[in-house]
C-alpha cells in the first residue's frame, strides 16, 4: 500500500471475514510552468510522485482465533495484520465400550 497512511485505511471483521478497505484519492492540482511556446520546459516540470489508488479485501478467517486481539498498522507503505490463534484445549474423554 505504498503512500497509504492509517488514515487512508479501514480494517474490520465481518461474519469471521476479514475485510480491509483503502483509497487514497488524487491530488487535482499540477504546478508545471509553460515556457514562452505554451509547452511544459523540462527543468520546470512538477508531476506528483503521490500514487493514488483502491484497495478492497475479504479474507475469511478460521473459528480458532482471537477477534478481540486483532490488530493492524501501516507502517512504511505495509500493512501489518497480527491474528492471534486462540489457545487450543484438547479435551480428552473415555468412551465406555459395550
Amino acid at each position: 500500500m505504498p503512500g497509504m497512511n492509517k488514515n487512508d485505511v479501514k480494517v474490520w471483521i465481518e461474519e469471521n471475514m476479514l475485510i480491509v478497505k483503502a483509497e487514497k484519492v488524487a491530488t487535482q492540482h499540477h504546478e508545471g510552468q509553460a515556457n514562452s511556446g505554451g509547452e511544459l520546459s523540462p527543468e520546470n516540470d512538477d508531476w506528483p510522485a503521490n500514487s493514488y489508488g483502491r484497495y478492497h479485501q475479504r479474507i475469511s478467517l478460521p473459528e480458532s482465533i482471537e477477534f478481540e486481539k486483532i490488530k493492524a498498522q501501516v507502517r512504511d507503505g505495509v500493512l501489518y495484520i497480527t491474528i492471534p490463534k486462540a489457545k487450543a484445549t484438547a479435551k480428552v474423554i473415555g468412551i465406555d465400550v459395550q
